[in-house]
């Protein structure tokens, strides 16, 4: 596992995930895809990791490879809540948690954002168990189109 540095922004849209544009030329090259390639490849799993905001504890709801570390990745989760690690571009978690634990003169920079995606350590995240599984719902769909393109071109 290596320290998070791509994060990218999705919104869940009628059973899609969108990326939000991030503004990086890593983030349109298809990194996403080969992520997901990665994931499918070896399977998912769901987990979840506590991080504190303020004096309230949250749960952090994430989709992995198979074999991800959970408890490892919380460490990552926990510092960028307090926006205390360096990303390539703006991901709002740390506003998002804070909105979520209800601090005082929070807000949303990208309120559409309801899912984050580390490209590199092939995860995705949420901040409810409602979105984790609308997640599941899109990851579904995507694993089967990626599936039937496979088989076509054999």
């Amino acid at each position: 596992m290596e320290q998070p540095f791509l994060i990218q922004r999705c919104e869940l849209q009628d059973g899609k995930i969108v990326y939000d544009y991030m503004g990086s030329a890593e983030f349109e090259f298809g990194a996403q895809r080969e992520a997901l390639k990665r994931m499918f490849s070896v399977g998912l799993v769901l987990g979840s990791a506590p991080i504190k905001v303020g004096e309230k504890e949250l749960t952090v709801y994430m989709v992995a490879s198979t074999g991800f570390a959970f408890a490892e990745y919380q460490q990552y989760l926990q510092l960028m809540s307090k926006k205390e690690i360096r990303l390539k571009e703006g991901t709002d978690f740390d506003n998002a948690v804070r909105v979520k634990a209800e601090l005082p003169e929070s807000r949303l920079l990208h309120p559409e954002t309801r899912a984050w995606f580390d490209i590199h350590n092939d995860v995705l995240w949420t901040l409810s168990e409602e979105d984790r599984k609308e997640l599941v719902d899109d990851l579904g769909v995507i694993q089967v189109k990626y599936a039937e393109k496979l088989a076509a071109s054999h």
